[in-house]
């Protein structure tokens, strides 16, 4: 399948190190210019408690560690729809 992949016409250079060049018509664009933070929070405290890994992405936080979760309940925890991508700043 790679095989059948044509080169394009011209690259640049990133202006980023770690990326190199890139595709002449492409615009680099920070990630804060292109998606938008929402801000969701629970308010009866009902939901999955979930959590972000490198490995498995995001997943029931019970499925991650043994340790129960000591909060009493999820209430200002924040909340995500199916859909949304989900990253944190570590």
């Amino acid at each position: 399948m790679i095989a059948d992949l044509k080169p394009y016409a011209a690259y640049k250079e990133s202006g980023l190190p770690w990326l190199g060049q890139v595709p002449g018509h492409w615009s680099v664009s920070r990630i804060k210019t292109v998606l938008r933070e929402t801000d969701r929070r629970a308010e009866n405290g009902e939901g999955i408690l979930l959590s972000l890994t490198r490995v498995r992405g995001l997943i029931p936080h019970r499925d991650m560690t043994d340790k129960m979760h000591s909060a009493k309940t999820l209430t200002g925890y924040k909340r995500y729809r199916a859909g949304q991508l989900v990253m944190n700043r570590m």
